[in-house]
C-alpha cells in the first residue's frame, strides 16, 4: 500500500476530478479486471452526505478499471431501521438504477463476526458481510466538520460497516480511540474524499455547505485524512484521532507543511491555494446560539443530530439569542438547565430533562422553546 495522496480540483468536472485524484494516489491498479466492487458513501441518515456526482463518478472509475459487478452500500445511523426511504431521498436510488447497480443497506444484511483484541473496541465486533464479498472496497466519504471528533472524513466513514449496537457501543467508548482502532482493522482498498461540497461548522448534520471544489484519493485511509484535515485549515497533529491512530502504527503525521506536501506530489504554494480555514463545530455554534452552552462529551451522532435539528428549527422560529443556559447530551456535567438522552441519567435528579436514545426531534424543540421563555 502506498501513502501517496491524490489531490485533484472539480472544476473541470467531477468525474475527470475523481479519475485525476485515483491516479495521482497510484490508485488506478487497485482493482483487478471482473472484480467485485463495494462502493461505501457517508450516507449517515441526515444531510450533508457524499454527493451523488461523486458516487457517479467513482462507479465510473471502478467500471473503467474492469470491475465486474459495483454494489454502493452503506449503514446509515444506528436507530434507522429502514435506510431506503432515505436513499429514495437523496437520489441514490435513482441514480444507482440509471447505473444499473445494487443500492445495498447493511443494516439488511448479514455481519461476520471478529474479535478485535483492541481495548478500545467492543470484545467482538460485527462487519458487514458485504466486505467479505468485495474483491476490492472504495470507502467515499464527505470532508465535514464534526461536534465529537472535528472532522469526519475517511477514517470515521469506517464506522459504517459496523452492526448497528457496534456504533452505538462505540459512543460510549473513547471515540478518538475507537475510530483509531477501526482504522487500523478495516482497511478499504481505496478511499476517496467527496471535498466537491464539503461541509462545515455545526457538522456531521447541521453544517453548512462549502464549495471546496477538491477530492482526496489515496489507499491509505490514515494519510487521506492526514490531507484533507490540513485542507480544512487543521493541523493534522492537534487532530486526537489521527494521534491515536499513528500510535497504533496506522501511519506517521506530518511535521510540518512541506511533508504534507509531499504526501502529495504538489507544490506547497498550491496546495496552499486550495487551503480554506473551516468553521469549528463548536466556535459556529457559539455564533449561531451565543447564550447557550452545550455540553456534549462522549454523545453520540444521534442525539447530535437531533439536538441540532431542532436547534436549527428554533434559529427559524427567531429563537436562537433566547436560548440560555446549559444543555447537556452524552455524559453531563453535574449542573445543567436541560438534559437530553439516556446517558445523562446521572444529573436527572430535579433538572429538567428528556429520557430517549435519542429523544425525538418533537420533543426536543419542545424542551428548548421552554428553556427560551424560561431562560436559567
Amino acid at each position: 500500500m502506498t501513502t501517496r495522496v491524490g489531490v485533484a480540483l472539480t472544476r473541470n468536472g467531477v468525474d475527470e476530478a475523481v479519475h485525476q485524484a485515483m491516479a495521482m494516489a497510484d490508485c488506478d491498479g487497485c482493482i483487478g479486471l471482473a472484480a467485485k466492487v463495494l462502493v461505501k458513501p457517508n450516507l449517515h441518515g441526515g444531510d450533508g452526505f457524499t454527493s451523488m456526482e461523486v458516487i457517479k463518478a467513482v462507479v465510473h472509475w471502478a467500471s473503467r478499471m474492469g470491475a465486474s459487478q459495483i454494489v454502493v452500500g452503506d449503514g446509515p445511523y444506528y436507530g434507522m431501521d429502514d435506510a431506503f426511504p432515505y436513499f429514495e431521498r437523496i437520489g441514490l436510488v435513482r441514480l444507482c438504477d440509471e447505473m444499473k447497480v445494487s443500492l445495498v443497506s447493511f443494516h439488511d444484511s448479514d455481519y461476520d463476526e471478529i474479535v478485535p483484541n483492541l481495548e478500545a473496541l467492543p470484545q467482538t465486533l460485527g462487519i458487514t458481510k458485504w466486505v467479505r464479498w468485495a474483491d476490492a472496497v472504495v470507502s467515499v466519504p464527505v470532508m465535514k466538520t464534526h461536534f465529537n471528533t472535528l472532522t469526519t472524513l475517511a477514517m470515521k466513514n469506517l464506522k459504517g460497516f459496523l452492526r448497528p449496537r457496534d456504533k452505538r457501543d462505540l459512543h460510549s467508548r473513547d471515540l478518538h480511540l475507537a475510530l483509531a482502532a477501526i482504522g487500523w482493522l478495516v482497511r478499504p482498498t481505496v478511499n476517496i474524499i467527496d471535498g466537491f461540497v464539503a461541509y462545515e461548522g455545526m457538522g456531521p448534520s447541521n453544517a453548512t455547505p462549502v464549495d471546496m471544489g477538491v477530492v482526496v484519493a489515496s489507499q491509505s485511509t490514515f494519510h487521506a485524512d492526514v490531507v484533507a484535515n490540513w485542507l480544512m485549515g487543521f493541523d493534522p497533529a492537534t487532530v486526537r484521532y489521527l494521534r491515536e491512530a499513528e500510535k497504533l502504527g496506522c501511519g506517521t503525521l506530518p511535521r510540518s507543511d512541506d511533508d504534507v506536501a509531499a504526501l502529495t506530489g504538489c507544490s506547497l504554494r498550491h496546495l496552499q491555494r486550495l487551503r480554506r480555514q473551516f468553521q469549528h463545530p463548536y466556535e459556529a455554534a457559539e455564533r449561531a446560539y451565543p447564550n447557550l452552552r452545550i455540553s456534549a462529551e462522549l454523545a453520540c451522532s444521534g442525539c447530535l443530530m437531533n439536538l441540532f435539528t431542532a436547534l436549527r428549527d428554533l434559529a427559524g422560529e427567531g429563537l436562537a439569542e433566547r436560548l440560555t443556559g446549559t444543555v447537556a447530551i452524552g455524559k453531563a456535567p453535574e449542573a445543567v438547565d436541560l438534559a437530553l438522552g439516556n446517558c445523562t441519567c446521572a444529573c436527572w435528579g430535579d433538572t429538567e430533562h428528556l429520557v430517549g436514545c435519542p429523544p425525538l426531534i418533537p420533543q426536543i424543540a419542545e424542551a428548548l422553546r421552554k428553556l427560551a421563555q424560561n431562560p436559567a
